[in-house]
């Protein structure tokens, strides 16, 4: 189903699912056993899963801007330094991204698939990549410096959560549905038109997901993903013939305005 472990591609953001050099295949298998178990009661199955694991989703996203917005303001108020800041908010995006890739695996509608080693290191990698920008950040508010709003400024960090949610949902679904990338009515950059042209996908051949930093839009970016059963076998082999190389090849041209 999946592009004989292709080596990843070089691109701007490295934390995108498009690049993770380990998979764990079983996983597939494992997943199609219940998928194939329930038959078309798993689409039901599965829309209940996502509406819960969602709902808990959103309370978590939430707590996660209020403590490390919290936080922020602790440190401009003269509570903490900067060094007790850069330690507390570090630990908070750190169990945060571990508990939304969680509910994002549960969202998948297969109950038995759990966060594995291969998932660890690739959130490592993802959260070490965000803490690039963070550290910017952080200086810029020890300064005093920086031209945005500092709330809008966390608020955007915020929003990148969803990527992790949605990276753990896409790698505890079965093979065998497809993903469209979908465009809601609002101004969409010119990665988003491309990525909504080429879908659907499969698991596999899906390049990034909204708001990771692949697309122009950045953590603005207002698309979202449908999972469905593919429409037929020759709708589902096109998906699985994307190349996803080239894909984020052409994405990162287009982000960088070539």
């Amino acid at each position: 189903m999946r592009e004989d472990f292709p080596l990843p591609v070089v691109i701007v953001e490295g934390k995108t699912i498009g690049t993770r050099k380990a998979r764990r295949p079983e996983r597939d298998a494992e997943s199609a056993l219940w998928f194939s178990a329930l038959g078309s009661e798993y689409y039901k199955e599965k829309k209940k899963a996502t509406d819960r694991a969602f709902k808990k989703y959103k309370r978590l996203k939430e707590k996660f801007k209020e403590k490390g917005w919290q936080l922020i303001q602790d440190f401009l108020n003269g509570k903490i330094n900067i060094g007790q800041l850069r330690f507390r908010i570090k630990k908070l995006f750190k169990e945060t991204y571990h508990k939304a890739y969680d509910l994002g695996m549960e969202s998948s509608g297969v109950p038995f698939v759990k966060k594995e080693t291969v998932d660890i290191s690739w959130l490592d990698g993802a959260r070490r990549h965000e803490y690039k920008y963070l550290n910017g950040f952080l200086r810029d508010l020890e300064k005093k410096s920086g031209k945005m709003d500092y709330r809008k400024r966390w608020e955007m960090y915020v929003n990148t959560l969803d990527f992790v949610y949605q990276a753990g949902k896409i790698e505890a679904l079965p093979a065998q549905y497809v993903i469209d990338w979908v465009m809601t009515k609002a101004e969409h950059c010119e990665s988003c038109l491309f990525l909504q042209r080429h879908s659907p996908y499969t698991k596999w051949t899906l390049p990034c997901v909204p708001r990771d930093g692949t697309t122009k839009c950045l953590s603005n970016c207002k698309c979202y993903l449908r999972v469905r059963p593919p429409k037929n076998q020759k709708e589902w082999l096109q998906a699985k013939r994307i190349n996803k190389n080239w894909m984020l090849r052409e994405l990162k041209k287009i982000k960088e305005g070539k």
